[in-house]
């Protein structure tokens, strides 16, 4: 009889080892497979190095879209029409990239601005800077509703024709690269 219990204390000790077993092995994985890097359906990852200065010009059709990265910051200049925001938002975090620092939308055309609904919602926007004024568009509205409470719309900034820009003589010897 003696034999017998210890038998089954033995069996559920060993069933209770296997079952915590289990639960560390499923924890770990879940984990693990939560931190995966990104995989998107259209993009593989370039390898940008945001420490250096890249320049990707999205093709948006009639608008334009630009992302800048460097020193560590990123900008996204527009966004181009609603469904090209769901392709940037793709490409930029199948290159692990999920934070723009500055996102400018240069005018409130839906062709600019209406894919910035779908950046604020799937990236971590921390300031957009748009011209003053609305616009009474349905891009406009969902820009305006993805930002509330997330991020500051900025209308601060204002053009200027008291500025003056220089431009630097620049080698191109220092841009050759070896083509195969």
């Amino acid at each position: 009889m003696k034999e017998t219990k210890s038998k089954s204390k033995k069996q559920y000790m060993i069933i209770g080892i296997i079952l915590l077993i289990s639960i560390i092995v499923l924890y770990i994985l879940n984990n693990i497979s939560c931190n995966k890097l990104y995989i998107s359906k259209y993009y593989d990852n370039i390898g940008i190095n945001e420490e250096l200065l890249n320049v990707i010009y999205f093709n948006v059709g009639q608008a334009d879209s630009t992302f800048i990265t460097i020193n560590g910051y990123n900008m996204l200049i527009d966004t181009g029409n609603d469904s090209d925001g769901y392709y940037i938002v793709d490409f930029l975090k199948a290159q692990n990239i999920n934070k723009i620092d500055y996102l400018i939308l240069t005018h409130y055309d839906e062709d600019h601005i209406g894919g910035a609904y779908k950046i604020i919602n799937e990236l971590n926007v921390n300031v957009i800077y748009a011209p003053t004024g609305a616009s009474t568009t349905e891009a406009y509205n969902n820009l305006v509703q993805s930002a509330k409470n997330k991020v500051t719309i900025d209308t601060s900034l204002k053009a200027s024709n008291d500025i003056t820009y220089s431009l630097r003589k620049c080698y191109m010897e220092s841009f050759k690269y070896k083509w195969e």
